[in-house]
């Protein structure tokens, strides 16, 4: 990771978080073990002499890996700091 700028806050508790500018592959999908099987994940998923890539595929469905948005990462982690501010200010 790395932080290319820091800002005062400007009190608009829609803006003032952190915004990624850039990434790569998505996070691991619900009950996919999580980021330590991750790797084991993906490789069940894409090598199809896996010995588990049949299952892994099915259960996985449509989830694609390499599919990076900074518009979705920005949309989450905006939603949690927002969430975590108003539980903050209770």
């Amino acid at each position: 990771m790395t932080v290319e700028k820091v800002s005062k806050p400007n009190g608009r508790p829609d803006l003032d978080f952190p915004a990624c500018v850039a990434g790569e592959r998505v996070c691991p999908p619900e009950d996919s073990g999580g980021p330590y099987s991750y790797e084991e994940f993906l490789d069940a998923l894409t090598d199809k002499h896996h010995l588990e890539h049949c299952d892994t595929k099915q259960w996985a469905g449509a989830f694609e890996p390499e599919v990076f948005s900074v518009q979705q990462a920005n949309a989450a982690v905006g939603a949690m700091f927002v969430w975590a501010k108003e539980r903050r200010d209770q």
